[in-house]
């Protein structure tokens, strides 16, 4: 029993020692960090164009077609301010008083024996009821020059009823065709009444008919 007293007394004292001996604790020193901030550059994003879309009208091939309008730019116009005017529907030239239409069977014709070598002229009066005669008068002018012959003592035309009357040209007779040899017509109707009075005339048809030599000698011919 002692001796295990004596072992107990010396354990505490050595126990005591180390206790005694101990260090103290000392605080964990703390580090300060602090942060540095370096801008780095910033990249712009590039844009890529996307592409345009063109919508292309369809056509319909169906459909009635527009009728185009034309306009015309007015001279008054100040600058960048233009005004627009519609253009004006043309009126056919009149006849003339006295007459409602004046035709002819072509524009064209050949002295000599190739066709055709006659043109019909035929018109309408007016007033049938006052019209006792019409007559046309025709001229010829050189072809590429402003030479003319006198106006002919006119031809009587023939009337086939209701107003209307009517005369034949002949290429073969027509004054200055062989001094001309080529050349255009120009011609005028005169309608007159009682006594002789003039009740009607026509517009002058310059260049309106056109003629030239047959250079065939032999039928059958052909222009």
């Amino acid at each position: 029993m002692r001796k295990h007293a004596v072992i107990l007394s010396v354990f505490a004292l050595f126990l005591q020692s180390c206790g005694s001996s101990a260090p103290t604790p000392t605080s964990v020193p703390t580090s300060t960090f602090t942060a540095t901030i370096t801008s780095t550059a910033t990249e712009t994003p590039s844009v890529t164009p996307s592409p345009t879309i063109v919508k292309i009208p369809t056509v319909d091939y169906n459909a009635s077609p527009t009728p185009p309008m034309f306009i015309y730019l007015s001279p008054t116009s100040p600058p960048g301010m233009p005004t627009y005017t519609p253009m004006p529907t043309p009126t056919p030239a009149s006849v003339g008083p006295g007459f409602e239409w004046l035709r002819t069977s072509g524009t064209m014709f050949y002295w000599g024996i190739c066709k055709p070598n006659t043109i019909k002229v035929t018109v309408q009066v007016t007033d049938p009821e006052i019209v006792n005669s019409v007559t046309l008068f025709v001229k010829t002018r050189r072809l590429k020059a402003q030479i003319f012959t006198p106006w002919n003592k006119g031809i009587g035309m023939v009337h086939i009823g209701d107003g209307t009357w009517e005369a034949n040209l002949y290429a073969n007779s027509i004054d200055g065709h062989i001094a001309y040899r080529s050349g255009w017509l120009w011609y005028q109707v005169v309608a007159v009444g009682e006594d002789n009075i003039e009740v009607g005339r026509t517009r002058i048809y310059q260049d309106a008919i056109k003629f030239e030599p047959c250079m065939c000698m032999t039928p059958p011919c052909k222009p």
